[in-house]
């Protein structure tokens, strides 16, 4: 890909003008026999043993090329990009340099020196390198995508999208870039708008992006189509673990509870200590209503990863079920423990302690999860637990009997 966009920059961009002078090698280098002093045919020479991949003799042309006249900026440049393409990178980059240094007003120049910086890697350089062809010559698509490219390495995420809805305004069919914002929008958090710069894209056999599409899909819970995707990206990418259980999480929200138990058990198959898969199986269970089954899985899944905050409330909330109030009180007063703000963990956590006779701590924890509660419902659940909670801790004093008056 790296040597892809330097070849890239340097046909598309003018530095090395093969349709421009079609002359052949020997007929350079008949010229030569004549002109032996002439730096800008041994440049021209240099171009055509390149476009033959004789990239050392190349090299040796573009040498004397500078030799002859140091101050040729294009022969500079086009010494630069075979160096880098022979592997002398730090040689290239000086080369670079100069030829930006010598005609600060040769755009493939700034453009290879800044390719040159990614590959460094010098971000920060390659920045100001693209900038500079931006303020000197005006917008171009390729360019912002460079920039992205040197943003997003540095970290700088929202610069990174900016650089792409700029080179989209521009070209606003490129495929690389629309897949370059949905793989960044998918980075912050935002599936839907990583769904709309996909969408329409052709993804060809990239295994890698069909399972990205499948879990952008189950993310905004287009159940069907998470299935539909994940099972292209399984026939692309067999054996795989990962695909496998995020296939047999979407099968799951389909009800295909059979295909996803077949699906998660293969997965575990492959990786015996895939904690988010045994975690998705004891789901799969549950839903079977095989519940020893959904206990041991959930169980082996924190036994592997302790963190898993909704497996804590899900065993948890099985376990009340199940009216073993003592283990479902500890497994939920785990899951609150990791994420506090947990709503559902939090109300189910109060559920527990009310079946546990222990109304003071049900009151208490039920007053949490309505603190943490955002969603209309989930405050809607929250009040109505805290308010019978409040009645059944504060039952209405039984009235005394009145004897009626004896009329004379």
């Amino acid at each position: 890909m790296k040597k892809y966009w330097l070849i890239l920059f340097a046909l598309g961009l003018g530095l090395l003008p093969v349709q421009a002078r079609p002359e052949t090698v020997a007929q350079y280098q008949q010229a030569l026999q004549k002109s032996p002093d002439s730096a800008q045919l041994w440049n021209e020479l240099g171009v055509a043993l390149r476009r033959d991949n004789q990239r050392t003799q190349a090299r040796t042309a573009y040498t004397k090329a500078v030799q002859l006249n140091p101050r040729f900026s294009e022969a500079h440049n086009n010494l630069a990009v075979v160096l880098a393409e022979l592997g002398d990178l730090p040689k290239a980059l000086e080369t670079a340099r100069r030829a930006v240094q010598l005609d600060p007003e040769n755009r493939t120049a700034l453009l290879n020196l800044g390719f040159l910086q990614e590959q460094q890697p010098d971000w920060v350089g390659a920045v100001s390198s693209y900038q500079r062809v931006l303020n000197q010559f005006g917008g171009s698509a390729p360019v912002y995508y460079r920039l992205a490219v040197a943003y997003q390495a540095q970290g700088k995420l929202m610069d990174t999208a900016w650089q792409l809805d700029q080179a989209l305004r521009l070209d606003p069919d490129h495929r690389e870039y629309h897949l370059a914002l949905g793989r960044l929008e998918y980075q912050l958090g935002h599936p839907e708008r990583a769904l709309q710069a996909l969408d329409g894209q052709d993804l060809g056999t990239d295994g890698n992006l069909w399972h990205l599409l499948g879990r952008l899909y189950y993310q905004v819970g287009r159940y069907p189509e998470a299935v539909t995707a994940l099972a292209t990206t399984h026939r692309l990418k067999t054996q795989n673990p990962q695909v496998l259980n995020d296939w047999g999480a979407a099968l799951m929200q389909t009800g295909e509870l059979t295909q996803a138990q077949t699906t998660l058990s293969q997965a575990l198959t492959l990786q015996p200590d895939y904690a988010e898969a045994w975690a998705n199986l004891g789901l799969v269970y549950r839903r079977l209503k095989t519940v020893p089954q959904a206990l041991q899985a959930y169980q082996q899944a924190l036994k592997l990863d302790a963190g898993l905050t909704q497996t804590y409330n899900n065993l948890g909330s099985l376990l009340l079920e199940e009216a073993r109030i003592p283990e479902a009180i500890t497994n939920l007063e785990q899951a609150v423990r990791l994420d506090p703000t947990y709503w559902e963990a939090q109300r189910n956590l109060t559920l527990a302690y009310a079946r546990g006779g222990d109304l003071t701590r049900a009151e208490t924890q039920a007053t949490k999860a309505l603190a943490m509660a955002t969603r209309t419902q989930d405050i809607l659940l929250s009040t109505d637990d805290l308010l019978k909670l409040k009645d059944l801790s504060n039952p209405p004093p039984t009235p005394n009997p009145r004897r009626t008056p004896v009329q004379p």
